[in-house]
């Protein structure tokens, strides 16, 4: 959500609160007349610049104001409320009509107008709604009233009954913690009742309300209460509002084991029940402040690389305490090739030999999986990383084209160990440049990662080319791959997740940044057909690649699924189905074999029928804490490896081309008799055709198997026979194909596997690899 000049600003001496203009909207509420940011106010009585607000939609069924004005309808220059207003009538917003509708079948189109109310000195922003019911019949309102945030990619969201845990039924309230700043959401008439979460977006029914026939209605039907700092700042907020003064300041200080004061350090708050009361964090000199109800209860500080804390018991009537983790030691690691004297991105993960205990989901810390205590991307080769006393296993490692450095080392109190990581790149692929063309930031309603993050977890894992496509909104990764010095190792793409909410997702690649358009440009899609859509991504400047992204997934988000793809035919459902795509995410997340009665299959009816759909391989990367961006990557053939000469528009051609290879761990490469790339096709053939087929991978990745495919099927699998001597391996071996004289076109299609996973690097990801298909 952006603010432009003509938008609102309500402001007092604690909170300042932007509303929108009427008029095209970002977002998924196209309207205009929405909340935009909320921040603090300093010192200085001017915006702090600490909002992560995103978006909240007040609806009744699946309906909101759609403005016909937005106006000032009290400035608070006479010392009371200020009031923006915003006229108009209910509207089907798009995307919960497309994907909600049936389940709120009832339309009402009656007048509305929606206040933003804010008195002075109050954190409390009112929305209060007067409703017009133009019919003869009375409504109940009791089922309709919906209150649906799309705040996940910012702020955390809390209720008082479960803390961050999922909320499960009726909650009082809901709360976002944003770190610094933050809000609640409320109804005046009564709780909220959780109804669903998908992908971000968190819908709650409120308490609803009835309207007699021909009554004009005016309710207070929302409360918005911003407070801060962290969960804490927030709940104090309210009860300030309330004016529940029972509970106490509590001032702390969080220190280690020699008396060093402990920045960033969460502490959290528990009931004497064991209930989740509250969380709040130091800041520089290890200080913090939270509130505390009056009887006793415990406090429990926490941060990665401290030993587990047991708490302490706050007694009733104590404001000043102080919480010392036990003695910790220190890893160091400094990362080098010894053949490039750059500073070398890496991935660094710290894997303790005792696993590391899991905290309780309502404590709301994102904790690393598969028994990591660390996963850390080190753009710059080097990286000081705190642990607990005892025995780590340290993995160090570069993608799939590096040596990885895999040791145990022993930690003591107050020690520092040094793990010298020298990585080897073992793995020729000259010429060819390799990215993830799916990969989400919290610029997407359902990812948290920030866009350095993402970045920088490119960069550690060995993609060529960063590039984004979150959710209806262009991302540049450009200035976050400068900010992070990562220029020398890679390029920068911008692309989009095209999401209906009906029919599919698909990758439009690439596409530029415009911020002066909805979205930074994102395409339009809501109310069309999907020739339509593709039509659109046609006509843009950058004539992009149009990808379909896991065309098989359940729900919208699989194309084919939606369109009922049938594969005999080469058709979907008349009112759905268009062909005009280019690129196959064959592989989201997963292998070739995972694939193959899916969308392996597709893709192999495409090229039966003589059309020439390519292949590509992706993460669909949301949260980097769970698994990396790159599995699998595409690898495209570009004639150099340098970063800065890549163009955009040369990445579309070689995707448009069909030059690619897809790698989950495997670099797999072929060439027809003539040097025949994946892509092109061997001018003549008669009786065989004779492939070479290159398959390299690092040492501490399996490879075993070729298969090769011929007109979709299996025609030979052999073992992969390695060729010379090194760190990595190689393989190169010379695959004859029979020609069919009958056919008009034949094409093939390598693929390789190996036998166990890519741990401890990638844990639980097989290794494989294939090639677009040579034609013949």
């Amino acid at each position: 959500m952006q603010i432009r000049p003509g938008d609102y600003l309500l402001i007092n001496d604690r909170v300042a609160v932007y509303i929108e203009d009427g008029g095209a909207s970002d977002g998924y509420a196209p309207f205009g007349g929405e909340i935009l940011a909320v921040d603090r106010v300093g010192e200085d009585g001017m915006p702090m610049g600490l909002s992560r607000y995103n978006e909240t939609v007040v609806a009744l069924s699946n309906e909101m104001v759609k403005p016909e004005s937005v106006t000032v309808l009290a400035d608070g220059s006479d010392g009371g409320e200020a009031v923006v207003r915003v006229v108009g009538r209910l509207a089907p917003i798009p995307i919960m009509d497309e994907a909600l509708g049936v389940l709120f079948p009832r339309a009402y189109g009656l007048p509305v107008a929606l206040d933003y109310v804010l008195a002075p000195s109050s954190p409390k922003l009112v929305l209060r709604l007067t409703l017009v019911n133009e019919t003869d019949e009375p409504l109940n309102l009791t089922l309709d009233e919906l209150h649906a945030f799309f705040q996940y990619s910012r702020l955390q969201m809390a209720t008082p009954q479960e803390g961050y845990a999922d909320p499960k039924g009726q909650v009082s309230h809901v709360e976002f913690d944003g770190g610094s700043w933050g809000f609640a959401w409320r109804s005046p008439a009564g709780p909220l009742h959780f109804a669903l979460e998908q992908s971000g977006f968190a819908l709650f029914n409120g308490p609803g309300f009835r309207v007699d026939a021909c009554e004009v209605v005016t309710r207070d039907h929302a409360e918005l209460i911003a407070g801060g700092p962290h969960l804490d700042g927030v709940r104090a907020a309210i009860r300030a509002v309330d004016g529940d003064d029972t509970w106490r300041e509590v001032r702390g200080k969080v220190v280690d084991g020699d008396g060093t004061p402990v920045a960033d350090a969460f502490v959290h708050q528990l009931g004497t029940d064991g209930s989740y009361l509250s969380r709040t964090k130091t800041g520089a000199t290890g200080a913090f402040v939270l509130h505390a109800p009056p009887e006793q209860g415990k406090l429990v500080p926490q941060l990665a690389g401290y030993p587990t804390h047991e708490g302490t018991t706050l007694s009733a009537g104590e404001s000043d305490v102080t919480l010392r983790f036990a003695p910790h030691g220190f890893v160091r690691v400094k990362a080098s090739d010894p053949e490039d004297p750059r500073p070398l991105p890496v991935r660094v993960q710290v894997i303790p030999v005792v696993a590391p205990e899991r905290l309780p989901a309502s404590w709301g810390v994102d904790q690393e999986r598969n028994d990591r205590l660390h996963q850390h991307f080190a753009v710059g080769g080097e990286v000081t990383l705190r642990v607990p006393p005892g025995d780590h296993r340290v993995v160090v490692s570069r993608g799939y084209e590096y040596e990885m450095v895999d040791t145990t080392v022993t930690v003591g109190a107050g020690d520092t160990v040094d793990v010298a990581a020298e990585l080897v790149r073992s793995v020729d692929s000259a010429g060819w440049m390799c990215t993830d063309l799916h990969v989400h930031t919290f610029y997407s309603a359902d990812s948290n990662d920030p866009l350095e993050h993402k970045v920088a977890g490119g960069a550690a894992d060995g993609l060529d080319i960063m590039s984004t496509s979150d959710h209806e909104w262009v991302t540049d990764p450009g200035p976050a791959v400068t900010a992070l010095g990562l220029t020398p190792w890679m390029a920068a793409l911008s692309s989009l997740e095209l999401t209906t909410f009906t029919w599919g997702h698909f990758g439009v690649v690439p596409i530029q940044q415009r911020t002066d358009l909805m979205n930074n440009g994102a395409i339009d899609w809501v109310g069309k057909k999907p020739g339509e859509v593709f039509d659109l991504v046609d006509a843009l400047p950058e004539k992009p690649a149009l990808v379909v992204n896991h065309p098989r997934n359940s729900g919208f988000g699989g194309y084919f699924s939606a369109a009922g793809y049938d594969r005999d035919t080469g058709k979907g459902r008349e009112d759905l189905w268009s062909d005009n795509f280019d690129v196959l995410e064959v592989c989201n997340s997963s292998t070739f074999e995972e694939n193959r009665k899916s969308t392996v299959a597709d893709w192999f009816s495409f090229l039966e029928r003589g059309r020439n759909v390519w292949a590509v391989g992706s993460s669909d990367n949301h949260h980097l804490v769970s698994g990396p961006v790159g599995f699998p990557r595409t690898c495209l053939y570009l004639g150099h490896d340098d970063p800065a000469k890549v163009d955009p528009m040369t990445v579309r051609d070689a995707l448009l081309a069909g030059g690619a290879v897809i790698s989950g761990g495997l670099f797999v490469t072929a060439q027809g008799p003539a040097g025949e790339r994946p892509g092109q096709t061997v001018p003549s053939a008669s009786g065989s055709v004779a492939f070479s087929v290159s398959v390299r991978a690092p040492s501490w990745i399996s490879a075993t198997t070729l298969e090769t495919i011929v007109n979709g099927v299996t025609v030979r699998t052999d073992d992969l026979l390695p060729m010379g001597e090194g760190l990595g391996q190689a393989f190169l071996q010379t695959v004859e194909v029979p020609v069919d004289p009958g056919r008009e076109r034949s094409w093939v299609v390598f693929h390789v596997t190996g036998e166990g996973s890519l741990d401890p690097v990638h844990p639980g990801k097989q290794p494989f690899g294939f090639t677009n298909p040579i034609f013949f």
